[in-house]
This record gives structure tokens, sequence and C-alpha cells, in this order.
């Protein structure tokens, strides 16, 4: 389609725009890979102008060559994604086979089922951060909304049925590579399953709160709950609980520390880690 004045045309939709711009005509040409319509190409002009044949044949070649070019520019960004989800499903296949490994060396404490229910969990966290992925950036994402996502998840499938437990998701937020985030998850899904089993085993109400801050160049992801307290004699070094030895370890990979006490009445769980770390994925 071509307009040679714009402003004197009945067509074009669009005159005021136009004049304010300083157009007055137009060449437009549509683009098309393998039959399929993708785009189109408009060359504009600030003066009346009658385009020629050779002028749109030349705006036509370039409009085949830039769909072959944007075409290919789609292959390669899909080629490039599912090598990246390839790799993120490996690397969460692996943590899955760990944490199972870990689970059946400790397995003489526990029934089929509850290993089976614990696995389980262990798998939604992770699943929860592919999910968060997929409906954000492809490349980050933040550490409250994996936060906000387990805790809902807590709420549905940890608290038995009639307790009333609240929980609350605090404090400030800061982007995550994708290996990071399920590291996190896992971690927080840890410190949630603890809080819930063995803080309020036999209570009907209580408060989770979890707290996310940063400090400097370090991060610190707090779980404070108001159940049952630790022993007088608790002591993490000694203790032979699974999820605390689950939430050390995948501590010590995203290179921070992880301690555990009581702060002002509550049970507080902490898992400091560098922060800049985090974001870049390294």
């Amino acid at each position: 389609m071509v307009c040679d004045d714009i402003l004197n045309s009945e067509e074009y939709i669009g005159t005021d725009l136009a004049e304010a711009q300083g157009l007055r005509s137009m060449a437009c040409v549509p683009m098309f890979f393998r039959d399929k319509p993708i785009g189109v190409l408009t060359c504009y002009l600030d003066q009346v102008h009658r385009f020629s044949r050779s002028e749109v044949g030349i705006l036509e070649s370039l409009v085949r060559q830039a769909a072959v070019a944007i075409e290919h520019a789609k292959l390669q960004v899909r080629t490039t994604l599912m090598q990246e989800l390839h790799h993120r499903v490996k690397n969460s296949l692996q943590q899955i086979v760990s944490l199972l490994r870990l689970e059946l060396a400790e397995r003489r404490a526990s029934t089929v089922d509850e290993v089976i229910e614990d696995s389980i969990h262990r798998i939604q966290a992770i699943a929860s951060v592919h999910d968060l992925l997929s409906r954000e950036d492809l490349d980050r994402i933040g550490i409250r909304a994996v936060a906000e996502a387990l805790a809902q998840h807590c709420a549905q499938s940890f608290v038995r049925k009639g307790a009333q437990l609240r929980i609350k998701v605090s404090g400030e937020d800061f982007p995550m590579s994708p290996h990071h985030a399920t590291q996190i998850a896992l971690i927080l899904n840890e410190l949630l399953m603890n809080a819930v089993e063995h803080g309020f085993r036999n209570a009907k109400r209580g408060g989770i709160d979890i707290e996310i801050g940063v400090e400097g160049e370090k991060a610190f992801l707090k779980v404070y709950n108001d159940g049952q307290p630790l022993s007088d004699d608790f002591s993490l070094a000694r203790e032979s609980h699974l999820g605390l030895k689950i939430v050390t370890e995948l501590s010590h990979a995203v290179g921070g520390g992880f301690q555990i006490g009581m702060s002002e009445g509550r049970v507080c769980a902490t898992v400091a880690f560098p922060r800049l770390r985090a974001e870049e994925g390294t």
C-alpha cells in the first residue's frame, strides 16, 4: 500500500497525528515468512512523494530479508531457552536424587509414608520456583515471591486440619538466579516443615514469621515460630533431624551458614548468605 499525500488521503486514518509528526507520504509493505504474516514495514517521508515501482521493490526486498532475520533470531532464542530449560531440569532432578539419598540414609526413624510425603513437599518446593520463573523473568526471581509461594504451600499442605496457623512474609526483596532460588526454596521448605512438625505438633494455633533482610553484602532469611521452644540443652551440632541437616548443607552450598536458637521467646532459624552471589548465580 502506498500513499502519495497522507494529509489529503480519505483512506488514511490518523491525519492529525501524521501532521503533528511531519509525515506526508508512506509506503507500507506486509512481511511474510512461509506464507504466514509476521509484521509490516512502513516507510514514511516528510514530503509528498510518489513511490516508484523500483522503490517499492527495494522495500519488498528489505522485508524479505528482515523476515528471514527475525525468524532466525526467534529460532536462536528458542534454542537457547530449550538448552537452559534442559539444564535447569537436569539440575533439579539431581537435587531431588540427592535429597532422596539423604532421606534413605536417615530412614531408620521414618515410615515409608513419611518419607514419601516429605519428598513430595521438597519436589513441590522446586516446582514452585519453576512455576514462578515461567510467569516472571526467565533469568531472575525475587526472593519474596519464593517465600510467599512456599508460605501459601505450607498453609495448604503442612498445617493439620482444624489448626489455625498464621504465616507472614516481611522484609526486603532482591533478585536471585534460578539455581540459588531453588536452593533457598528448599531451605525455606525445610524450615517451615520443621516449624510445623516440632513447634506446633500439639498446638491448635500459632504463628510463623518469615523475615528477609539485607545487611551490606549479606542477605539473611529468618523463620520465627511461637510454638514449642527449644530445649535448654539443644545443640545444632548434635541434632540428628534430617531437615536441619539438609538446611545446613544447602546453606553451605550457597556460601552461607545456618543457626537456630531462641529469640525473645520464639524459635528463630537464620540462614545468612552472600546477596551478590545469589543475584549473579556464582
